[in-house]
């Protein structure tokens, strides 16, 4: 039963990935910022935003990769018409060659539209500090809306859009839309039912094995 479990779940993962990759292509965009209730785990909000990036603070997420190369995925405050405060993700640039020397982008300072899919950001477990540094740009291991409203001295929304047009052109914008795609999950699938298979298969032929070894037992 719980290889049955598992191949069913696998089963569900995948159809969770394919609705999450099929939001991300979708062409509608919003022009205002969703409510909260909007969002699923399941797929991204596509939008279309107008405002203003913080272009003096922004934030590097950690050991972020690209075709095997560590990097930064470069994450800035931005200031809807509305005065709504959210993160845009704006892109990876690989990392310098020291742990000191921090990679400095040139943020816009005009108004803009970003344009970009969007996802809530959930509460994250972390081992340790999210970020040690008090100096601009600050580098952080994850995502947390509470520590980064306290940096900013201002309340984040948990959102996050990913950015599908360029806003700075040094940054690679080839988001990894999730890490494992449909057929990897199917894959799974197809293994848990098979050994669930081979389990009943085994179960079968021990029972009857010993079945027809108690009743040779029983004639002797």
């Amino acid at each position: 039963p719980a290889m049955i479990y598992l191949g069913f779940w696998q089963l569900d993962r995948a159809e969770q990935k394919k609705q999450l990759i099929q939001s991300w292509s979708q062409q509608t965009l919003q022009t205002q910022l969703p409510s909260l209730d909007e969002f699923t785990t399941r797929q991204y909000l596509n939008l279309k935003l107008r405002g203003y990036l913080d272009h003096q603070r922004y934030f590097l997420l950690d050991n972020r990769f690209r075709n095997g190369l560590v990097g930064y995925e470069v994450i800035a405050p931005f200031y809807t018409e509305f005065n709504e405060l959210i993160l845009v993700n704006l892109g990876w640039i690989q990392a310098p060659k020291t742990r000191e020397d921090l990679p400095v982008i040139s943020i816009p300072r005009e108004r803009l539209e970003v344009t970009g899919g969007a996802r809530q950001v959930r509460p994250a477990f972390s081992l340790g500090p999210n970020s040690v540094e008090r100096q601009w740009p600050i580098r952080i291991q994850q995502l947390d809306v509470n520590h980064l409203s306290e940096l900013l001295g201002a309340e984040l929304l948990p959102i996050e859009i990913r950015v599908k047009q360029p806003v700075v052109s040094s940054l690679d914008l080839d988001w990894p839309v999730t890490v494992m795609m449909p057929q990897k999950h199917l894959a799974y699938a197809v293994q848990w039912f098979a050994m669930a298979l081979a389990l009943l298969m085994l179960v079968v032929w021990s029972w009857r094995y010993l079945n027809r070894e108690s009743h040779q037992g029983a004639g002797i």
